[in-house]
């Protein structure tokens, strides 16, 4: 295995998922996106798990956010998906 480059987590901005331009879903920090009918989630943190891809050769992202209760809750794992991770400068 040669030697990686990780991404430190709190450096990512936002992470597209998918490969096709009109099809592909982007998940931004800071952002407000609706679930259902009446709830809505801000993504407070967006990390890519690196243990997944050292150990079991896994590509993972996983997309914190915050409900408007204000309780933090993992919301979404993207896994083995084709992503782009957009980091910020």
């Amino acid at each position: 295995m040669d030697s990686f480059h990780f991404i430190e987590n709190e450096n990512i901005h936002e992470i597209t998922v998918g490969i096709n331009t009109k099809t592909d879903i982007r998940y931004t920090v800071g952002r407000q996106y609706t679930c259902g009918t009446e709830s809505k989630i801000t993504v407070t943190a967006i990390e890519f798990d690196q243990n997944a891809l050292v150990i079991y050769g896994i590509s993972r992202a996983l997309i914190f956010g915050e409900k408007n209760n204000g309780e933090e809750i993992l919301w979404k794992v993207i896994e083995n998906i084709p992503m782009s991770i957009t980091c910020k400068v």
